[in-house]
């Protein structure tokens, strides 16, 4: 067996290497062209569709955050953390008839009925001294509107 001629191989392999670099920069060549040419109704109706489906989007996410738009209601304390009794009931919904009841332990204390328009609050003030006639602690606020019923918890430290 005879060594294999390094010089043929290293000349084989230089022109191996440099078919190969012209056969890439060739295609590359070929891919641009039929990416620029082919290409571009596809690439200007993706931009299109996309900023109409950017502008929709943000159309119905505003419309969605608007609370006008939205059909609830909500009640709260207007301080949570003293002993107030006092509380907010805020309506955005179509019903206007709303139903609260103040009760201690199993005893109801005080009922009331208000009408509150769609957009509006109202604050219910309650007085200390309607609790303290009763002796417990623990106080539930039940307030109704049509089919729905919220409740609000308090426990009186005094």
């Amino acid at each position: 067996m005879t060594a294999p001629n390094l010089k043929n191989q290293t000349i084989f392999g230089k022109y191996i290497q440099e078919r190969k670099s012209i056969y890439i920069i060739e295609n590359n060549h070929q891919f641009e062209k039929f990416i620029m040419s082919n290409n571009k109704p596809i690439i200007l109706s993706v931009i299109i569709f996309l900023l109409f489906s950017f502008a929709f989007l943000a159309y119905t996410e505003t419309r969605q955050q608007s609370a006008t738009n939205q059909n609830w209601w909500i009640v709260y304390f207007e301080n949570p953390k003293n002993e107030s009794l006092s509380f907010i009931i805020e309506n955005n919904s179509e019903a206007n008839d709303f139903r609260w009841e103040l009760s201690s332990g199993e005893s109801t204390i005080r009922k009331e009925d208000v009408k509150i328009k769609k957009g509006e609050l109202r604050k219910i003030e309650i007085s200390g001294s309607e609790i303290e006639n009763s002796g417990n602690k623990k106080v539930t606020i039940k307030i109704d509107s049509q089919n729905e019923t919220r409740m609000l918890y308090k426990i009186l430290e005094k």
